[in-house]
């Protein structure tokens, strides 16, 4: 499970300053070009906007599906290997903006490696309607750790505690060492062609908007 609640300040400015920037081409632009704004320029800069967020759509949608299928199965072959330990939630608490109605979550994890020391790592995550039992104080659950002891990058795997053959957890992580550690994630390219569609999207759709304010006030 990744940390969406993680980024979600820093991506809405980065889409707020995409946007401010569309407005301002959207102005300068053909006042520059011809010395006035057109009607036509509106019509032209909204069909390619929705083009471009369209597009974003689909492919951010496709990206997604490929990045959790990348993780499950690294996290079900890391399992298969022996590459497993328990993870208790150890404190959690609301803590940030909400996203889908659902608030933003901090805590602290106990992750106990199956051949290797325990330690403790913070959290931060936005869940769904149907994470939200599995993110409450107390709860113990098998993750894979396909890169120990080198990286403590997790991913929680649908198995039972029970049934990994480890001891219990300890009482207590008070004293453990607190680990940077994250949930585990597909490798990503330097260039996401969904996140570059949408960007162009909104920033064409914000030029039209605009246009269209700036054309009214002329002619009013």
């Amino acid at each position: 499970m990744g940390e969406r609640g993680g980024t979600a300040a820093t991506s809405a400015f980065k889409w707020l300053a995409v946007a401010l920037l569309g407005v301002a081409l959207g102005l300068i632009v053909p006042i520059a070009a011809w010395g006035r704004i057109g009607a036509g320029w509106v019509w032209a800069l909204v069909l390619a906007g929705l083009a471009f967020l369209l597009c974003a759509i689909v492919v951010n949608a496709r990206e997604t599906a490929a990045d959790a299928a990348a993780v499950a199965v690294r996290s079900t072959a890391a399992a298969d290997a022996g590459k497993i330990g328990l993870a208790r939630v150890e404190r959690v608490a609301e803590g940030g903006p909400y996203s889908n109605d659902m608030p933003t979550l901090r805590g602290e994890l106990l992750i106990q490696p199956r051949d290797g020391a325990p330690f403790r790592t913070a959290f931060r995550l936005t869940p769904t309607v149907l994470e939200v039992p599995m993110w409450r104080a107390g709860t113990v659950r098998v993750v894979a750790l396909p890169g120990y002891p080198e990286s403590v990058a997790y991913h929680f795997v649908d198995r039972d505690p029970a049934s990994v053959g480890m001891p219990a957890l300890a009482a207590s992580a008070a004293d453990l060492p607190l680990l940077p550690a994250k949930p585990l994630r597909a490798p990503r390219p330097a260039v996401r062609p969904g996140v570059v569609a949408g960007r162009i999207g909104v920033l064409v759709v914000a030029a039209a908007a605009a246009i269209a304010v700036a054309h009214a006030l002329a002619r009013g």
